[in-house]
């Protein structure tokens, strides 16, 4: 359509942006500053607080689109908001037709132009490849990030947590400009549930995939959540469909991708790459390393427990005091320290980690630890595998309690804690789930606030 001088069209025929090297065009709405863009102040910010989104300016709304200046989708039942482009259905989201589909034959995908070609989906050409030599991930773009490269090589900016490399992902509620682990996703609103919150379509917001906020497979009497990738069947589980098998002939595993692998193949045909170690032939478990070969790995040790030197040296560093435990040195591969003897006259009973009480008392923040004791504090680490714990018989009955293969171990523990305990020592425990998610939400979170006193178990 032409505008003005009838040889330009409407973005064209308006002048640009005042700021030095920008050359958007001009716009402003009541409250803006005149004769710039929307990003330099032609348009407010949303007024949500917390929100630096623009304000959706074309229906006069005060609101970006996700606070409620666009509406919700006309759709039953449906709680996303209305998302309408050229060709799409007015008042319906992207899923129920407000974005017109791909232009591939029987893809349905909502069309997503990202720089590529106009009409088609992101895996049809809607984006083209990164431009990080042997990448082929799709191009992807957020604020703050590069274009023309994918999420992982720079299109999405990192986390802004100190010494953090993940990309940043933020869903209402939390933290901009983090991660997920660092507070960009806030947790499940289900009770009890640590998981981070997760949405698709038709699912509940507000909740992680597991407690609903992916839908449930639409296959009759199947209760598992939708997995889709392109080739698949929608609103399917994995296991009916919702991804398409590997094309390795006679292979019936579902497709598997992981950066660096081959698309349309499963875990093991390529779809998850191999160790970047020189030689290594074994498949990439965390960071493009296998388990062995990832620079954090704590070989196994005999009679040691790899996991448990790992919370000693979190632990060491959090309180700012020397802990007598075996300590596994990753870069020498030397093994150094020994574990305490709490009481001499029982030479079986070691604990894992000990601080004596005279480095305790010279701290007044840690003379906590050893209150009501006249030796020191003791810790263990209650491995799933090896050692039991409370939650393992909370609901079993007494006789079931006995059969359990780890029971006679927890009984001979709790003997252990106790003596420990008689001779002067005061004994705290954690589980190794609590240090485990402890990991995953470490940023202002006290490790020793995990640690639970042996005492109230006997």
């Amino acid at each position: 359509m032409r505008h003005g001088n009838g040889r330009y069209c409407y973005s064209h025929s308006r002048k640009t942006c005042t700021r030095p090297g920008c050359r958007a065009a001009q716009i402003y709405i009541k409250g803006g500053i005149k004769g710039v863009c929307a990003k330099h102040g032609g348009v407010l910010k949303c007024i949500e607080p917390g929100c630096d989104t623009l304000q959706y300016y074309k229906n006069g709304s005060q609101f970006c689109g996700k606070h409620g200046g666009l509406p919700k989708c006309s759709e039953t039942d449906c709680k996303s908001r209305a998302t309408t482009r050229a060709g799409g259905i007015r008042g319906k989201c992207s899923a129920h037709g407000g974005i017109p589909k791909c232009l591939e034959v029987d893809c349905n995908t909502p069309q997503c132009y990202q720089g590529g070609q106009k009409g088609y989906c992101i895996h049809h050409g809607g984006a083209p490849e990164c431009l990080k030599d042997g990448c082929k991930t799709k191009a992807a773009f957020m604020k703050g990030g590069v274009r023309g490269f994918c999420s992982i090589h720079g299109g999405y900016p990192v986390c802004d947590q100190d010494g953090c490399n993940n990309i940043q992902n933020y869903i209402e509620g939390g933290i901009r400009g983090r991660c997920a682990a660092h507070g960009g996703k806030p947790t499940c609103l289900y009770d009890g549930c640590t998981s981070m919150q997760f949405h698709l379509t038709g699912g509940c917001i507000g909740f992680c995939a597991s407690h609903g906020g992916v839908p449930k497979c639409e296959e009759d009497g199947c209760e598992n959540i939708q997995a889709w990738k392109e080739g698949g069947i929608r609103n399917r589980c994995r296991h009916h469909g919702g991804i398409p098998i590997c094309t390795v002939t006679g292979c019936m595993a579902p497709q598997h991708y992981a950066s660096g692998g081959q698309i349309g193949f499963c875990y093991k045909h390529g779809g998850q790459p191999n160790c970047l170690h020189k030689g290594c032939e074994t498949m990439t478990v965390k960071d493009s390393f296998c388990t062995i070969h990832h620079p954090d790995y704590i070989a196994s040790v005999k009679g040691y427990s790899k996991e448990s030197c790992d919370f000693m040296d979190e632990l060491e560093r959090e309180l700012g005091v020397s802990i007598q435990h075996v300590h596994y040195n990753k870069f020498s591969g030397d093994v150094t320290g020994s574990e305490h003897h709490c009481n001499p006259d029982k030479k079986q009973y070691r604990s894992d980690g000990f601080i004596r009480a005279h480095k305790l008392d010279s701290n007044p923040k840690l003379a906590v630890l050893v209150e009501h004791s006249n030796q020191g504090a003791a810790f263990e680490y209650q491995g799933s595998f090896y050692h039991g714990h409370p939650s393992m018989w909370k609901d079993l009955p007494e006789e079931e309690q006995k059969d359990h293969r780890l029971h006679g171990k927890w009984l001979k523990d709790l003997a252990k804690w106790k003596a420990c305990e008689e001779a002067g020592a005061t004994v705290y425990y954690i589980l190794d789930t609590d240090f485990k998610e402890w990991k995953k939400h470490s940023v202002g979170t006290s490790l020793f606030s995990k640690c639970r006193r042996a005492s109230a178990h006997f």
